[in-house]
C-alpha cells in the first residue's frame, strides 16, 4: 500500500487490542462505520498516540464489505488522513469535512467518537445515536467521557496499560 500502512502493519500500539475486539462485535458482516475525528499526525511516532484507527476500519470493510465515513472539521487533518490511504483500493471510504453531528442520524453499525476533547460535545454526539442500530466506541473516555459515563453507565471499559487513558464501548441495544 504505502509507507504508513507498512509501518502500521509492522508495529503494535496500545489501543490495537481494543480496535481488534470492537471489530469482532461487528460479526463479520458488511458494516457502515463512522469515525468522528481523523488521524492528524503522519509521523511514525504518532502511530502510538494518534492510533491511526482508520486502518482498522479499512481492513474490516476490505474483508467483509461496507463503508467507512471519516469526519473532521479540520480539512488539514482530513488531508493527512487521506495520505494514510494513498495507493490503496478504497472505493468505500468517504472523507467529509463537516461537523459529524448532523450526519449521526444515518444508520451506522459502528460509530467511533474521537472528534472533540470536550465532554459536553461527546455527550451531545452520543445522545444523537440510535443505540438499537449502532455500537459506539469512545476514545479518551477518562476525560472526554466524564459526563457521558455518569449519565449512561452501560459501557465496557478498557484501560490502556501503563497510561491514564481509557476507552469505552457501548454495545448495541436490543
Amino acid at each position: 500500500m504505502n509507507k504508513y500502512y507498512n509501518h502500521f502493519k509492522s508495529t503494535v500500539a496500545g489501543r490495537d487490542y481494543i480496535f481488534h475486539n470492537v471489530r469482532k462485535l461487528l460479526g463479520g458482516r458488511p458494516a457502515k462505520i463512522m469515525e468522528i475525528g481523523s488521524s492528524r499526525d503522519l509521523s511514525f511516532e504518532a502511530r502510538f498516540s494518534d492510533g491511526w484507527s482508520s486502518y482498522f476500519w479499512l481492513e474490516y470493510i476490505q474483508i467483509f464489505g461496507g463503508q467507512l465515513d471519516i469526519f473532521d472539521i479540520d480539512q488539514n487533518a482530513l488531508d493527512n488522513c487521506k495520505k494514510l490511504f494513498e495507493g490503496s483500493e478504497t472505493p468505500n471510504i468517504n472523507f467529509i469535512c463537516d461537523d459529524a453531528v448532523s450526519h449521526i442520524k444515518d444508520n451506522y453499525d459502528l460509530i467511533f467518537l474521537d472528534g472533540s476533547d470536550c465532554p459536553n460535545e461527546m455527550l451531545s454526539q452520543f445522545e444523537k445515536i440510535d443505540r438499537t442500530k449502532s455500537i459506539i466506541l469512545c476514545d479518551d473516555f477518562n476525560s472526554k467521557g466524564s459526563l457521558l459515563s455518569k449519565k449512561h453507565k452501560d459501557f465496557l471499559l478498557f484501560y490502556l496499560a501503563n497510561t491514564p487513558f481509557q476507552m469505552a464501548v457501548y454495545p448495541k441495544l436490543g
